[in-house]
């Protein structure tokens, strides 16, 4: 696979990795975040937690996932679900999130 996609790889892996250890499904997850950020199948999103990606990252190309990762400008996924929910975005319905919901994300995401 390319650097490129290890990466974004990775920064599923580590959303993934930070939300469901703190309760959330992975259907929440992928619904609520990866879905919106990444646009990928929910079939790819369970094929990319397969992959080792941070392995492939260090022993082909040469990369600290970690310090690669740190270099692309993090996204603000709360700002950018409310922007979603705040328009007809794609015609997605959602509910709002609650304030447990967005609190929840916000101390997941902050680690």
């Amino acid at each position: 696979m390319t650097k490129n996609t290890l990466l974004k790889i990775a920064r599923i892996q580590q959303i993934d990795m930070a939300l469901t250890t703190k309760g959330l499904s992975r259907q929440t997850v992928y619904k609520r975040i990866i879905y919106p950020s990444f646009f990928i199948a929910k079939r790819t999103y369970y094929n990319y937690l397969d992959v080792n990606a941070k392995k492939e990252l260090r022993e082909v190309h040469g990369l600290d996932w970690e310090t690669a990762l740190k270099k692309l400008e993090p996204i603000n996924y709360i700002k950018l679900m409310e922007e979603i929910k705040s328009t007809d975005f794609f015609a997605i319905k959602m509910e709002p999130l609650s304030d447990d919901e967005r609190q929840e994300i916000m101390k997941a995401l902050k680690k």
